[in-house]
């Protein structure tokens, strides 16, 4: 679950200070440089700005459960990658919500690690997996093949 993208996701990166940032988890294990990127649970940053009228940043938890938490991510992109208008200051940000305890950098690769399995379950199914074209196995198994093939 993530918040819609907004001006206030900008406003977070920019005043998010040295002391609640953390660094980024490199595929191997070994923690990335603040300077490339940071994660950082800011759930205590939403709540304090909650209740300010209007809220300074638009986003408030007030629909969601108890014990939820507000954790944000901003990376520099990979090099030859073109930034979205949504991108803060040259870096890709993301922000999620999540009621699971642990470290907010074990939580992004979690959630990392879940997105890059439905992504591929989406482009399997855009290739025809999702549709088999005949009622014979062997047709079907040879379609399932081709597919797969391709998705390679």
């Amino acid at each position: 679950m993530g918040f819609r993208d907004s001006d206030a996701i900008g406003i977070i990166v920019s005043i998010t200070g040295h002391e609640a940032k953390s660094h980024i988890l490199r595929p191997d294990g070994r923690p990335a440089t603040l300077a490339t990127g940071f994660i950082a649970d800011i759930t205590d940053r939403v709540r304090s700005w909650a209740p300010q009228r209007p809220p300074t940043i638009g986003i408030t938890l007030d629909n969601y459960p108890a014990g939820i938490r507000v954790v944000i991510k901003a990376k520099h992109p990979a090099s030859g990658a073109q930034l979205a208008i949504t991108d803060v200051d040259g870096r890709r940000v993301r922000l999620f919500v999540t009621n699971l305890c642990g470290q907010p950098q074990r939580l992004d690769r979690a959630y990392s690690r879940r997105g890059r399995c439905e992504q591929r379950i989406k482009n399997l199914k855009d290739l025809g997996l999702a549709k088999l074209p005949h009622y014979g196995a062997g047709m079907n198994q040879a379609w399932i093949l081709s597919v797969m093939l391709a998705h390679t």
